[in-house]
């Protein structure tokens, strides 16, 4: 696929790069930690390419059977649909992961957070507080913004439907492959694979910064061309692919 690179009108969307889904974290993602220090090295690069930079965190309060432990304390999560606690608000691992926490003061415009009472992955769940029901999306458009790069965690859940979400809405849709981590490989795979067929551009940072995109967004309101595979769930305003729970790093795309 071709894409198309500006920094006018274009906004970076930083996802999820959160301790709890880090290495040592409750929900570890393996290569967490590696998105972070890319990341932030990243913005400390690149961050002036960029119209609005924003970033989003899992919020949780009681997001229900989204945790494992709302069925019961002996309860298994089954990693597709359930999970270990994780990001709940006021504990020390929904905080950005160190290795990031200084470049999001430095360049970050907007945090949104999702999640409070339900599951959500998709950043354009999420507002800019409990008492500033701003959408991402509200905010994007008020900045004229027209296309967004995403990286984060995790490739096969928030950042996929972060990225769904925004071609959806008529974003030209970028997912930095290379500053990405999911939760197992077969799945982060698929969802990629899922990306690509959709419309979003899958390339490297360095591929991305030097490439010339011709693809142009679809209308506001539009809804993404590749259909749903079979025998997914749907989650909030993400679909989430059957999985185990093995972790990997995606470093490049469809490799």
């Amino acid at each position: 696929m071709t894409a198309e690179s500006s920094s006018r009108g274009t906004a970076l969307l930083v996802v999820d790069v959160q301790i709890d889904f880090c290495e040592d974290g409750s929900l570890p993602v393996d290569g967490g930690a590696g998105v972070a220090r890319r990341v932030a090295a990243y913005l400390e690069t690149h961050a002036d390419r960029y119209a609005a930079i924003a970033t989003t965190r899992d919020w949780h309060i009681e997001p229900g059977r989204h945790f494992a432990s709302a069925m019961g304390k002996d309860a298994e999560p089954d990693f597709v649909q359930s999970w270990p606690d994780h990001c709940v608000a006021g504990t020390e691992g929904v905080e950005y992961h160190p290795e990031l926490s200084v470049a999001v003061g430095r360049y970050v415009q907007a945090e949104f957070r999702k999640g409070r009472y339900e599951a959500a992955y998709s950043a354009f769940e999420g507002t800019l507080s409990k008492d500033d029901e701003t959408s991402l999306l509200d905010w994007l458009l008020a900045r004229e913004i027209e296309a967004v790069d995403i990286v984060g965690i995790a490739t096969d859940y928030c950042v996929r439907a972060t990225a769904l979400d925004a071609l959806s809405a008529g974003l030209h849709t970028t997912v930095l492959t290379d500053l990405v981590a999911g939760v197992a490989e077969e799945s982060s795979r698929a969802a990629l694979d899922e990306l690509d067929r959709s419309g979003v551009y899958l390339a490297t940072s360095q591929v991305a910064l030097s490439s010339c995109r011709t693809t142009r967004p679809a209308p506001l309101g539009a809804e993404p061309t590749a259909p749903e595979s079979s025998g997914q769930a749907r989650s909030g305003s993400m679909t989430i692919a059957p999985q185990g729970h093995s972790t990997m790093q995606i470093p490049h795309p469809l490799q």
